[in-house]
């Protein structure tokens, strides 16, 4: 059964107010943001880039870390931290550590 969606893509592919292919390209973008439950195409593209990162990654798992790899790592690791100074200060929020650092 065509969906809505597949006839925007149709429309979007032949019609002739997309003159550029990076034009047509935002637009497909838009489209399969608004199917897939995503509010805009630039968090639609986030996503697809960070699980095109993943995929990298599995794909060849001994290739030097990215810097945005590296960034995440040492903020989810930063967090760790937090929450173990928190646990042995008696503290129960990341927020009192944060604001002292």
């Amino acid at each position: 059964m065509t969906t809505m969606h597949d006839v925007i893509r149709t429309l979007v592919r032949g019609g002739a107010a997309f003159h550029s292919e990076e034009n047509q390209r935002l637009a497909l973008l838009a489209v399969d943001a608004d199917e897939n439950g995503f509010a805009d195409a630039e968090s639609y593209q986030a996503e697809l880039d960070k699980r095109a990162a993943a995929a990298r990654r599995e794909a060849n798992p001994n290739a030097p870390e990215t810097a945005e790899e590296k960034a995440a790592r040492l903020e989810a690791e930063n967090e760790q931290l937090r929450a173990t100074v928190n646990a042995h200060s008696g503290k129960g929020s990341t927020e009192k550590v944060a604001a002292k650092t």
